[in-house]
């Protein structure tokens, strides 16, 4: 009971990782977003099957996030490899070390640096497997999608006022995503909200001891409520259902 949950919780991100492996392929196969994939309710890694929840048939990227393929995403992780994976996660911030107010000690995310063969691979782009996140982090990467480029360590504040003209507190840029590649995730994430405010991944991610645990990660496209937002719901079971409707009250809240 006294775990601060968002700056040392760690949990099974399920689909938000997707986020990552998507991030990975537009660094990497410059044609993604021209893309067509064919999900037939599993995708095959040679070593066995990654399932879905659905045969979505022809889709491409962005269809593949708004309906959480895992087809999609554990194909474009099995192509674009052990190496390319690892990077790009780290490159975000898995395995990393980051700190609110540059003195509390955000617990790290993990993408383990261990061989994986392709089932592992493909599990571990649709964010199981062995992959672990935690909530402030993937806040952050979230915060970068939205800011250009620029995800910001947290600090821990009571109020955004100021004192004699200096603002209360700072932030330092700890996250960098090409703005190109970051203005390419907003329009993807926007599209994957059913509302146009919100902009981001739900992800329900299973786990050994129970229910699964309810994500949503996003940001607000409102410039009056210039915020990212994480919510995780531990073994509380679907992220649309559960996860979802409490960010969606807090950005509600925050233009009051």
């Amino acid at each position: 009971m006294y775990l601060n949950r968002l700056l040392q919780g760690l949990y099974t991100p399920g689909s938000t990782f997707k986020v990552i492996t998507a991030y990975a392929a537009l660094t990497h196969m410059p044609e993604v977003m021209t893309r067509e994939f064919t999900c037939r309710g599993r995708f095959a890694t040679g070593e066995g099957y990654v399932t879905c929840l659905s045969q979505h048939g022809t889709l491409g990227l962005t269809r593949a996030m708004d309906v959480s393929c895992n087809s999609v995403f554990a194909q474009l992780a099995v192509e674009l490899g052990e190496a390319r994976m690892q990077a790009a996660a780290e490159s975000l911030g898995f395995n990393q070390r980051f700190r609110a107010d540059g003195r509390v000690n955000l617990s790290i995310s993990r993408y383990p640096r261990a061989p994986r063969n392709p089932m592992e691979l493909g599990w571990g782009g649709i964010g199981q497997h062995t992959t672990l996140a935690n909530p402030a982090h993937m806040m952050m990467i979230m915060g970068a999608i939205a800011n250009d480029g620029r995800g910001m360590e947290p600090v821990l504040t009571q109020n955004t006022g100021a004192f004699a003209g200096f603002p209360l507190a700072t932030q330092r840029a700890a996250i960098r995503i090409d703005p190109e590649i970051a203005r390419q995730l907003r329009t993807i994430l926007l599209a994957s909200v059913d509302d146009q405010a919100i902009g981001g991944k739900t992800g329900t991610a299973q786990v050994d001891d129970g229910r699964p645990h309810a994500w949503f990660i996003g940001f607000s496209s409102n410039p009056r409520t210039p915020y990212a937002v994480v919510v995780v719901v531990q073994n509380g079971g679907g992220g649309q259902a559960e996860a979802f409707p409490i960010a969606r009250r807090v950005m509600q809240a925050a233009v009051g």
